[in-house]
């Protein structure tokens, strides 16, 4: 299986999950049995790097400072060959269906409706002024990961 997470300009949530769920895939001998690449993209934003928040939030739970600091956000016009070969696009709110290409669509569902669901809009962090509340929205996406990995277990 061939994972997308996508969001508005890859430096925050998908880009977090990128990070996070390719840990948890290298971590877990069943998963990596089923899960073959997990990738990320924006469908909004063309981006430089991580946002500051995301990197320190990353770094403080301890995800390597270099590995951060070479990730590339990728937009979804420069890598259509990720969304090509992605079996499942997975986004943060029901606005990134409606900035996907139509020939994605069918691959796509939110966070949200594929571990809980039903639809909740992922607050985007980077929108939050401070880094506690930035923590706190990152924790929640990772509460959803969990999730996730567990439903791919038992599939």
């Amino acid at each position: 299986m061939k994972i997308l997470f996508i969001c508005s300009s890859n430096i925050c949530r998908s880009a977090f999950c990128d990070f996070v769920f390719n840990k948890m895939v290298r971590e877990d001998i069943i998963l990596r049995s089923k899960v073959e690449r997990v990738d990320s993209a924006a469908v909004f934003n063309r981006s430089r790097k991580l946002f500051p928040k995301t990197y320190r939030y990353l770094t403080s739970i301890g995800y390597n400072e270099e590995e951060l600091k070479a990730f590339k956000p990728r937009y979804y016009r420069d890598h259509l060959d990720i969304f090509d070969e992605a079996d499942i696009i997975i986004g943060m709110t029901k606005s990134h269906y409606t900035l996907l290409p139509r020939k994605y669509k069918p691959k796509f569902i939110t966070l949200s409706e594929v571990t809980i669901g039903e639809y909740k809009a992922i607050p985007d962090p980077w929108l939050r002024l401070t880094q506690k509340r930035f923590n706190k929205d990152m924790q929640e996406i990772e509460k959803y990961l969990e999730i996730y990995k567990e439903k791919l277990k038992k599939m």
